[in-house]
Order: C-alpha cells, then sequence, then structure tokens
C-alpha cells in the first residue's frame, strides 16, 4: 500500500512580509530656541554621550535665559505704553550680562539670611521654604579691616574641597563680598573651574610662593563680579620640594599675604588633598579652617588626624588657628550610612557643623565642564541651594569678626 504522499522534502511556508514601519519624522526645533544654536545631534566616537548631554544642558538653560529676557522685554514696553507721562525711549537700554542677572538671583535669598543674622534670627537650613526674591544685595563698602582667611582643607581626597571653594566664593561675592580664591592644589581644579585659560596661568601660586612675585601681580579677575583668584599650574607640585630648603618655609604664604595689599572681605585658600608644606602654608596664613566632610566611613576617620595636624600648627606656628566649622558634603538622606555618619559628625562637634549639608547633585559635577560654577550654571539645583544657604551661614558665624594682622608674623 503507497502513500498518498511522494517522498521529498516539507513544502516551504509562504513568506510573512512586515508592515512596512513609518518614516521618521525629524525632531522640529523648539520655538523658543535661540537662533544660530545647533540642535544636539546623535553621538558619535568622537563626541561622547556625556558631552552632547551636558551642552543639551547648557543650550537649554540659554534657552530658558533668552524666553525670560524676552518676556521681560515685552513686559517693560507694555508698562512704558501704559504710562502716559513718560515718553517711550528711542533705544532700549542693553540688557545686563547673563551672569550679573544670576548672580541677582543668588544674592536675595544669602542676603536677606544675613539681614536675619545680623537682627539674631535664625538662618535657614535645606528644610525650610525657599523665599528667593528678585532683587540683589547691594555691594558691601570696605572698611579697611583686615579680611578673614579661611582654608579649606581635609587630607582625604574627592570630599568637595574645590566645589566648596568655588561655589561659596560665588554665593558671598554675590552678597557684595570681596572674594579672592588661593588655589594652592597643584591639580589647578578650582583654576579650571572658574574657566581661567592656559595662557592666562603664567603667574600663579607657584611664582607667589617660589619666587616671590607680589600677590597683585599674580591675581587674576574671574567671571563673577567681585570675585578673584590666585590660580595654579601642575608647577606647583614642585613646590613640595623647593619650599624645603627655603627660609621660613611654613610661613611663605603668610608673608605673601602681609606683603601684599589686601582689598577683600574673605580669602578663602583651597587646599591641596594631603597633609604637606602646601597645606601647612594655608594653615599658617589662615585664621580659621572649614572642613568639607563627606559622608562616609574613610573621610570620617581622616578627620581625627586633621584634628591633630590644626592642633599642631595651633600650638607651635599660628596661636589663632581654630576649625571655623565642618560641612557635609555628598549627603544621600536616603543612606544610613549618610545618616550615621552625620549624627556622629555632629554629636563630636556640635555647633561647628553647619546645618546646610550638601547634597549630591549631577548639574555640581556638570558646571566645572563649562568653566563656571554651579551657582552660575544651574541655580535652581538642590546643590546650588545648598550653597546659597551656607553662604547665609556663614555670614552669621563671620558677623562682626576680622582677620588678624599679618604684618607681625613671627
Amino acid at each position: 500500500m503507497t502513500s498518498a504522499n511522494p517522498p521529498g522534502p516539507p513544502p516551504v511556508p509562504p513568506e510573512t512580509q512586515e508592515p512596512a514601519l513609518a518614516p521618521v519624522q525629524p525632531t522640529p526645533e523648539l520655538p523658543g530656541f535661540p537662533a544660530g544654536m545647533p540642535w544636539p545631534v546623535a553621538p558619535t566616537p568622537d563626541r561622547p554621550l556625556a558631552h552632547l548631554a551636558a551642552k543639551s544642558l547648557l543650550l537649554s538653560a540659554k534657552a530658558a535665559a533668552a524666553r525670560q529676557a524676552a518676556a521681560a522685554q515685552k513686559a517693560a514696553a507694555a508698562r512704558a505704553l501704559a504710562a502716559e507721562p513718560a515718553p517711550i525711549p528711542a533705544a532700549a537700554a542693553p540688557a545686563p550680562p547673563a551672569t550679573e542677572k544670576t548672580l541677582e538671583k543668588i544674592a536675595a535669598p544669602a542676603a536677606q539670611a544675613a539681614a536675619s543674622a545680623a537682627a539674631g534670627e535664625r538662618v535657614p537650613t535645606t528644610e525650610d521654604e525657599s523665599t528667593a526674591g528678585d532683587s540683589g544685595a547691594k555691594p558691601i563698602a570696605r572698611t579697611g579691616a583686615q579680611p578673614r582667611i579661611i582654608a579649606i582643607a581635609n587630607q582625604k581626597g574627592g570630599v568637595g574641597k574645590t566645589t566648596t571653594a568655588v561655589n561659596l566664593a560665588t554665593a558671598l561675592a554675590a552678597c557684595g563680598k570681596r572674594v579672592l580664591i588661593i588655589d594652592l592644589d597643584p591639580q589647578g581644579n578650582a583654576t579650571t573651574g572658574l574657566g581661567i585659560e592656559r595662557e592666562q596661568r603664567k603667574t600663579g601660586a607657584y611664582e607667589l610662593l617660589i619666587d616671590g612675585i607680589s600677590l597683585a601681580a599674580a591675581t587674576k579677575p574671574t567671571s563673577v563680579p567681585n570675585m578673584w583668584i590666585l590660580p595654579t599650574t601642575p608647577d606647583l607640585a614642585g613646590a613640595e620640594i623647593e619650599l624645603i630648603d627655603l627660609e621660613r618655609r611654613e610661613f611663605r604664604l603668610r608673608d605673601a599675604l602681609a606683603a601684599g595689599a589686601l582689598n577683600y572681605d574673605f580669602v578663602l585658600i583651597d587646599c591641596p588633598p594631603s597633609l604637606t608644606l602646601l597645606t601647612l602654608n594655608a594653615m599658617v596664613a589662615a585664621d580659621c579652617v572649614l572642613v568639607p566632610l563627606q559622608c562616609e566611613f574613610y573621610a570620617l576617620e581622616g578627620l581625627s588626624q586633621l584634628t591633630k595636624t590644626i592642633e599642631r600648627v595651633k600650638k607651635h606656628l599660628n596661636p589663632v588657628l581654630e576649625i571655623q566649622g565642618v560641612v557635609l558634603t555628598m549627603f544621600d538622606k536616603r543612606s544610613s550610612l549618610n545618616e550615621q555618619v552625620a549624627s556622629d559628625v555632629r554629636a563630636h562637634f556640635g555647633d561647628r557643623v553647619y546645618d546646610t549639608a550638601i547634597p549630591r547633585n549631577v548639574r555640581m559635577a556638570e558646571a566645572p565642564s563649562h568653566g563656571i560654577p554651579a551657582l552660575l550654571y544651574d541655580v535652581r539645583c538642590a546643590g546650588s541651594q545648598a550653597y546659597i544657604l551656607l553662604a547665609s551661614e556663614v555670614l552669621k558665624r563671620e558677623l562682626g569678626r576680622v582677620g588678624r594682622s599679618l604684618s607681625g608674623a613671627a
């Protein structure tokens, strides 16, 4: 008996055709985007995604600023038309620079907190509601007193010393204070973060300490009004060896500051992440030490060593040196370890720990790549708002205090 089907390979099923996909429509350009600014394109090997993401955020911020400026000009024109006695101006006044506009936003809450501190009121913390206004603080006239010199130091690296120095100085400058940043870290991150180009770093901290040039010849203005910087280069790493054979090696920075005219209210020294002669020079020249502390075990372990170093410097080289405060940085309230470290630090140092804790924030990490402080890059982010509150606490603690005279340095 034979089979009905002849032998051979099984029949091949007919091919199924996939439905045609609709063509991808190009993303239209936002209507409020400034003219001439290219929309971010897809990443390529020579344009990594992180770079494009940072550029996209910067362009979005510029677009928002442009829309706000256009709305402000439109509102001003409407008010001018409504006011009959006042003639319409022939030409609109030029808009102030974006930096000054941003500083006005920064200055409002910090100046309000400083006024509350002067009246004896409590300074708000990060848990309080933000009450920023639209008007900025007026520049505060110098009284001729010696500036307060604050060394921002911690021998543990990566705890936020440079970020604290740059953004705290920006917030103080927004309140009308004249601020000088001394970049004493051979890595030069504070110099880079403020947009100082390499050709502008021919004179800096190395020449001040080793070659003995004047402070005025070494300082450079920044894009932030009321703020200057003493830049540095990797050559400063060689100063560690050269300082050993120099006279008064621990007093080189203090002697240089004493010889110059310090027409500032605050001098912030960004120290290297080690206890070397550079850090020692900063502590000898400073009135106090501000300690940024990351809320992790390793950073907490090194704090006791830093405290002992400060006590030794106070006993032998600088009798007025003290810990001005401890700032908790990279704080994440979701982490039980961060909460435990913060609790232990507050139990040990008491009121010297600032109420404001600097949270982890990606905008703080993006800002240095654009050469501007985070407070100018995004004043509304959590990190910027925290540094504004920190500045208000610093102004409260420093109210009525002036720096010691450096002319009688031993």
